[in-house]
């Protein structure tokens, strides 16, 4: 059960991860979510695609480098929110 809820929540994320630009006409089951998503890969935001997979590196790999007990997670979105501000790439780029 706590599996599929996981499935579930991480096939809504996928629009966000790969930078769609649009939320319109997202299938709401499942079954019918994932051809959707399929076909909307080449609609993609290759700059906010690649910083959220710096992110889940981040959130991956900083517990081991023995960092202070800080939340890799924390840092990830921290660092993620900086250098969007500080690039400009919501502006230039559309990362939100």
């Amino acid at each position: 059960f706590t599996t599929g809820i996981a499935v579930a929540i991480m096939i809504t994320q996928i629009p966000d991860f790969a930078g769609l630009p649009s939320r319109e006409n997202i299938p709401h089951e499942f079954v019918e979510k994932l051809p959707w998503l399929l076909m909307q890969l080449q609609n993609s935001n290759w700059h906010a695609m690649g910083l959220s997979v710096a992110c889940i590196l981040m959130i991956l790999f900083l517990p081991k480098l023995g960092l202070p007990r800080i939340p890799g997670s924390i840092v990830a979105m921290v660092t993620a929110t900086v250098f969007v501000a500080v690039t400009g790439w919501e502006e230039t780029h559309g990362v939100a």
